[in-house]
């Protein structure tokens, strides 16, 4: 039976790899079906159906990849983020915080930073969108999440009725 199950496993990842998300789909269901219920397979079906845009069922996916397996600290940023998606701040504050306890991450940050931002938490956002921008700036990668975390800066700055902050730093971004 084992050998049926790495056979199912190791189709779903080709498939998943080639883009055919629904054979993927099918197969790691089966995996699952015939008793592969350990976190890996758990994780695979979180991506499949990240990939076919279920996200709500990739969320539960990962939950029982992580109940599976409680040392899946880096899946802490996926399942952050997909609460973020699905407007649970306060659990995507809690992934993304735990997930950047053991990981040095500016995508995670700023994730961070919009759940901050949507539960209207407005300093901590600001400290981590500076953070971003501290790490991203005159380096050329990631240029889209630091575009967005000045502009996003600024706008919080906006609200805050710090106007002088905020033109700068949207003359940044659109430099």
């Amino acid at each position: 039976m084992i050998n049926f199950i790495l056979a199912w496993r190791f189709k779903a990842e080709i498939y998943k790899n080639l883009g055919r998300f629904e054979e993927a789909l099918t197969c790691i269901e089966k995996v699952i079906e015939l008793g592969g219920k350990n976190s890996a397979s758990w994780m695979l079906k979180g991506e499949i159906l990240e990939n076919l845009g279920k996200l709500k069922e990739a969320l539960k996916a990962y939950y029982v990849a992580l109940e599976l397996n409680k040392n899946l600290k880096f899946l802490y940023k996926k399942v952050g983020y997909l609460e973020l998606t699905q407007g649970n701040y306060n659990e995507a504050i809690k992934y993304l915080g735990e997930y950047l306890n053991n990981y040095k991450d500016v995508e995670g940050k700023y994730y961070l930073a919009l759940a901050y931002e949507k539960t209207k938490d407005y300093k901590k956002a600001l400290d981590l969108y500076s953070e971003v921008i501290e790490e991203l700036e005159n380096k050329k990668i990631n240029e889209v999440i630091l575009t967005n975390s000045l502009i996003r800066k600024a706008k919080l700055l906006e609200i805050l009725g710090k106007l002088e902050e905020a033109l700068e730093l949207y003359n940044k971004a659109l430099n």
